[in-house]
């Protein structure tokens, strides 16, 4: 894995997509497809982000010179149907969603991953997740008023 989370890296995400939250926990995984046939190129490295109000789940995609931020989705935790860490020898992140997102399931790494302490980071992660569950999902945004200009066009 190319990319290292540092606890910076961590913090400027956070304060930048749930501004005024607190990061209750961090974990990091690998989502290894099975059409990938064992190709890292394709692998995609999550970046999970626990809140006192949501979980923020960053994909990041391999390039050619260098890994980015693919996408960046917000969860309140009324949204997650299910969260867990399983597996014996391997474990697993896995996450079932109640907005239509397909669930996901991602390895957690071990010593030389992309995040220390991915595994304990994962089992807070689930520990927030069954506090947070209880807690009205967050309101939406306030809508503007509509404004209904008339403009006619043409001669008239």
């Amino acid at each position: 894995m190319a990319i290292k989370f540092n606890p910076q890296y961590i913090d400027t995400l956070a304060k930048a997509h749930a501004p005024q939250e607190t990061v209750v926990a961090s974990s990091a995984g690998v989502h290894k497809p099975i059409w990938a046939l064992g190709i890292p190129f394709f692998f995609k490295t999550y970046l999970f982000i626990a809140t006192d109000r949501r979980l923020l789940v960053v994909e990041h995609r391999r390039g050619l010179l260098y890994d980015r931020v693919e996408k960046v989705e917000r969860f309140a935790w009324s949204e997650l149907a299910s969260a867990k860490v399983a597996g014996l020898l391997r474990k697993k992140l896995k996450l079932a969603f109640t907005t239509g997102r397909a669930a996901l399931s991602v390895a957690l790494p071990g010593l030389f991953g992309p995040i220390a302490k991915a595994k304990p980071g994962a089992v807070a992660l689930v520990d927030a997740w069954n506090r947070g569950k209880a807690l009205p999902s967050s309101p939406a945004p306030a809508a503007f008023p509509e404004t209904r200009a008339h403009v006619h066009y043409g001669v008239g």
